[in-house]
């Protein structure tokens, strides 16, 4: 589905990414202007990679004596969809004079850029483009047109790439309201679909705290993004990996059709997402790590839609990009050279109501102006950038937090403060900070693990669209807290705590400490997991068992004084782990991880969109 032998799979699999001037000699296309930063890497490599593009193209003067014999060719060519599918067609254009007019024959006019398309039958769409008359020169010049089209085919049978695997959850097509009261049945499926991934490679060894992440846009479009191996997907022509793990992005609509799908790798790297987001025009923010095979301190190039960066082992990354998959920025943090640790990793990323960015990294770094930071010192960090991805601060956890020590999680509030959480797992203190919008401290929390712990980690501070806060973490128990329980804690805007939940058989891990919990509208919280045997979650929800050893994913909301309001555990998946989850309007979860099918030891990246 991203390949085409026409143009070359690189340019169908990046059609969102700045095009190399090379590749817009030969198809005729005209590079856009596109912004790709490298931060942290050696100096002599800054000139190499840096700044912003250029923009450039054929006949941009629209002067006469450059033209020549008008060509218009579209990729990709023959592509084949499933019904509800969508594909971006590009024309390229070259010769002629300029300014170009693009007319399809299903009524749409345009100045030659691409458009998607999203046929229910086998559909051939045929453009003709006309140049100017007497654009430029003294004397005017006929109008000359080219013609191109191309077909687009529906498969039969099932969807190619995506299956409508759901697992056993049952169909609801009632309505929903929002803010409309929670009942006590359990979930619903509206959509769930699945990709084959082959294993994910590294991604296992990893698999709860990095690798998929999943996103809800304000037009209800789900974002989702899963590293890979191999093939991505069963069906004949599926993209593959150019990395021993590569990373898929994903836009899905409310009904699970692809949109949209843009991959990124390169050879020898392993490239995991950390986080996804919306922000409030549609656009992608996107955070997430490379890693390399076997050598740490090696450069290489990547192209993550922004033109080759540097990149090295346990390099991070945050990109933008705009509704349409385009790449609209990227910046890259890499580890100096003769780090062997490369511990520059971003761990969470929020966005505020203005569309910036704020994120948490660990490492050695130089972020330049406006940081705090010690570019010589290796620690927790939290960064905020504007909506074109510069610098507004970057402060180490000594300004920000109770203690020197890890920052876990960060989200932002409707009023565009900050707040982090992180622990220290040596004390067994768990502390969260509120900044202002300046990175400055409005408060400080400090507090003991719920549960008594052998060792704690935090968890996620999560932040509702009325400004409720729900704390979560883990605390671990047993030898080597070998034995770990999640814990919740109930915030008010202005930091009270309001409830605390904290069962001793609350099932829970160190590796995925409680991310997956999010805050309604009406200071809900919902969470999800996996739960092995039995559970008791309390009235109304009761005991949600699983048949061991196979895990069952789970659900479970509480209400805004911590009391659990409704749950259920989503029975017909052979061993599903839950990596990541959103909140969409209409009383509506979606959950994104990873499902396993023992017979064939293969793995199934899954997009599931739940709600009453």
């Amino acid at each position: 589905m991203i390949g085409d032998p026409a143009f070359g799979a690189v340019v169908w699999r990046l059609s969102s990414a700045c095009i190399v001037a090379g590749a817009a000699l030969v198809l005729g296309a005209s590079m856009e202007a596109c912004s790709g930063r490298v931060f942290g890497a050696p100096a002599d490599n800054q000139a190499a990679i840096g700044g912003d593009g250029g923009a450039s193209g054929f006949g941009a003067s629209g002067d006469a004596s450059t033209a020549a014999t008008l060509l218009l060719s579209l990729s990709p060519q023959a592509p084949t969809l499933c019904a509800g599918q969508c594909v971006q067609l590009t024309p390229h254009i070259s010769g002629g004079v300029t300014p170009y007019t693009l007319r399809w024959s299903d009524g749409v006019v345009s100045a030659g850029g691409p458009r998607e398309v999203c046929p229910a039958a086998t559909t051939t769409y045929t453009a003709v483009v006309d140049d100017s008359t007497g654009a430029a020169g003294e004397l005017p010049h006929p109008a000359s047109q080219a013609t191109a089209d191309v077909t687009v085919t529906i498969a039969p049978g099932g969807c190619a790439g995506g299956s409508a695997r759901d697992g056993g959850f049952s169909q609801d097509g009632s309505p929903a309201v929002d803010n409309a009261p929670i009942p006590t049945t359990g979930l619903h499926s509206r959509c769930s679909v699945d990709w084959q991934t082959n294993g994910g490679g590294g991604a296992t060894t990893i698999i709860r705290g990095l690798g998929a992440g999943v996103a809800v846009d304000p037009a209800g479009n789900i974002l989702a993004a899963t590293s890979f191996s191999g093939p991505f997907g069963a069906e004949p022509g599926a993209p593959s990996s150019v990395g021993s793990n590569d990373l898929m992005v994903l836009k899905l609509d409310a009904q699970c059709h692809v949109v949209w799908t843009r991959q990124y790798g390169a050879p020898g790297a392993q490239v995991y997402v950390s986080a996804v987001h919306a922000d409030a025009d549609g656009n992608v923010l996107l955070a997430g790590i490379l890693q390399t095979e076997n050598t740490p301190n090696q450069f290489y190039w990547v192209d993550l839609g922004a033109g080759r960066q540097m990149a090295s082992n346990l390099s991070s990354f945050v990109t933008k990009l705009d509704p349409t998959g385009k790449t609209v920025w990227v910046n890259m943090y890499v580890p100096p050279a003769g780090d062997g640790a490369g511990a520059d990793i971003v761990e969470d990323l929020a966005v505020d109501p203005s569309g910036n960015s704020v994120f948490t990294i660990v490492g050695t770094f130089d972020f330049g102006p406006g940081s705090s930071v010690d570019a010589g010192a290796t620690g927790y960090n939290v960064v905020k950038l504007d909506p074109k991805g510069n610098l507004v601060f970057a402060k180490p956890s000594q300004e920000v937090a109770a203690v020197a020590y890890d920052i876990e999680s960060v989200d932002t509030a409707p009023d565009g403060t900050i707040w982090i959480e992180g622990s220290d797992p040596n004390t067994a203190i768990v502390w969260a900070s509120h900044l202002r919008a300046d990175g400055s401290i409005l408060q400080k929390i400090s507090m003991p693990s719920p549960l008594p712990p052998t060792t704690t980690t935090g968890g996620a501070v999560r932040v509702g669209p009325t400004g409720d806060v729900v704390l979560s973490g883990a605390s671990g128990t047993g030898p080597r807290g070998s034995e770990w329980n999640r814990w919740f804690e109930g915030l008010s805007p202005s930091a009270a705590v309001t409830w605390t939940l904290a069962p001793s058989d609350f099932p829970g891990t160190p590796a995925d400490p409680a991310q997956l919990v999010r805050v309604d509208s009406s200071g809900n919280a919902w969470t999800a997991g996996q739960v092995l045997g039995a559970v008791n979650f309390g009235a109304p929800v009761g005991t949600l068992s699983s048949p061991s050893p196979i895990e069952e994913m789970y659900v479970v909301i509480y209400g805004p004084d911590g009391k659990p309001r409704s749950g259920v555990a989503l029975t017909g998946m052979s061993g599903p782990i839950v990596s990541d989850m959103a909140l969409g309007s209409q009383q509506r979860v979606v959950l994104s991880g990873w499902d396993y099918a023992p017979s064939t030891s293969t793995r199934f990246f899954f997009v599931s969109n739940l709600g009453f």
